[in-house]
């Protein structure tokens, strides 16, 4: 019973993260539009690695590291997530989610399809 509030917080917090992101989205991106592409892609990263571990076929474990925000596709059974100053969200193969917050390990135990890192702290990390 006492999840169910929880999980209900959760909702709550996403579906106004994602109504600040949807009025940020259809905002006029004139100072965006006339950015330079080498720009804009820094202003997403920083120094702070996330760090994915996932398990290999021959059961070693291989290593995906990234260090810009965004949206990036994987199709691995993951092991370990050590996110550095990142936030953001882990998409799995059964249609559930989680979300990982600065420099907070998350151990896994599923097929990863997608992280998301954010450019901002995500709403569940504040």
């Amino acid at each position: 019973m006492f999840n169910i509030g929880r999980r209900l917080k959760r909702v709550l917090s996403a579906t106004a993260v994602t109504g600040i992101a949807m009025a940020v989205a259809f905002t006029p991106a004139t100072a965006i539009a006339t950015t330079s592409s080498s720009a804009a892609s820094a202003a997403g990263c920083q120094s702070s690695q996330l760090v994915y571990k996932y398990w290999k076929t021959d059961t070693s474990i291989g290593t995906w590291s990234r260090n810009c925000s965004g949206d990036y596709p994987l199709n691995s059974l993951g092991y370990k997530l050590e996110p550095g100053g990142w936030s953001g969200y882990i998409d799995y193969s059964d249609g559930s989610w989680d979300y990982f917050c600065d420099f907070k390990d998350k151990w896994l135990s599923k097929r990863v399809v997608k992280i998301q890192m954010s450019a901002m702290k995500i709403g569940y990390c504040i």
